[in-house]
């Protein structure tokens, strides 16, 4: 037997509520925010706009999720109509 061993909890994203705080919950520490904006800047190709966010929901997941998708949105638009240089 292991002492002082604790199974981390086992969390589903499409089961966890908007105001689920990665922080507070322990999933993540002050440097794993750091990771996680990185990370999900380079997995949409996309650069955070964190000023858009209070400092205390950079960690809730339902107002992260909803700067995320604001931003791949304004993104997608934005190469939709500058293609080559010439609006479509």
């Amino acid at each position: 037997m292991i002492v002082g061993y604790r199974q981390a909890p086992i969390f589903i994203p499409a089961e966890l509520p908007d105001d689920f705080d990665l922080l507070l919950s322990g999933v993540i520490d002050s440097f794993g925010i750091l990771e996680m904006i990185s990370s999900i800047e380079e997995e949409f190709e996309i650069e955070l706009d964190l000023a858009a966010l209070e400092a205390e929901q950079i960690t809730i997941v339902g107002p992260l999720s909803s700067i995320r998708g604001e931003q791949c949105e304004k993104q997608v638009i934005g190469k939709r109509m500058y293609i080559g240089g010439t609006a479509t």
